[in-house]
């Protein structure tokens, strides 16, 4: 929330943000029609739904999309009961397990694309990972292109800052030092216990 906050001020310092987070955020929900741009998080979706799909939303902007890469989430679902003109997804993993992934995203994105689940999983998911079918990959492939910004990091080499490292040391209290020793011995005594099972075998 931060991150994005600091961005929308320096890119568009004139647009009204308003955050819904915390115990509080009910009271806002009246408000929202006067604000340009509305931030949420993905944990709050299922809590917020009844109001958040009352709005007629101009445009929809999932940041770290994978956060719903499994369209049986709540989050997942919730989206796709939000009225929209306008809907984006932004990832750097796209497919972190499997290409069924890219069902979720393109239910929110372009509903209707890829079919349902079951077709899917059936016509484009197993053949491609059980059998290799490169044929159904690249008619895959050729959908989705229209619908896909990539940016690889060659290309965006110049724009990102210099890396930086800070190291800071943090001084245990008496009950953080204490816990932290519990976690760290029982830790301990798991992965000599796996090792040894695993010897034994």
């Amino acid at each position: 929330m931060p991150n994005w906050q600091a961005e929308a001020h320096r890119f568009a310092p004139d647009l009204r943000i308003l955050t819904i987070t915390g115990k509080n955020r009910a009271q806002n929900f009246d408000k929202l029609y006067d604000y340009d741009l509305v931030f949420s998080t993905y944990a709050l979706l299922a809590r917020d739904e009844d109001k958040l799909k009352e709005i007629d939303w101009h445009g929809i902007a999932l940041d770290e999309a994978q956060s719903v890469k499994n369209h049986k989430t709540a989050a997942a679902k919730v989206l796709l009961k939000l009225k929209t003109k306008q809907r984006f997804c932004m990832t750097g993993t796209p497919i972190q397990n499997h290409i069924g992934e890219l069902w979720s995203y393109f239910s929110f994105l372009v509903p209707g694309l890829l079919g349902e689940i079951t077709t899917f999983n059936t016509n484009i998911r197993n053949p491609i990972e059980k059998d290799g079918n490169s044929i159904v990959r690249d008619a895959l492939i050729m959908r989705l292109k229209p619908f896909i910004l990539r940016r690889t990091k060659q290309q965006v080499l110049a724009e990102l800052p210099e890396r930086t490292t800070i190291v800071k040391y943090v001084e245990l209290e008496h009950e953080q030092r204490d816990l932290y020793e519990i976690v760290r011995l029982s830790s301990t005594k798991r992965v000599r216990d796996e090792i040894d099972r695993k010897a034994s075998n």
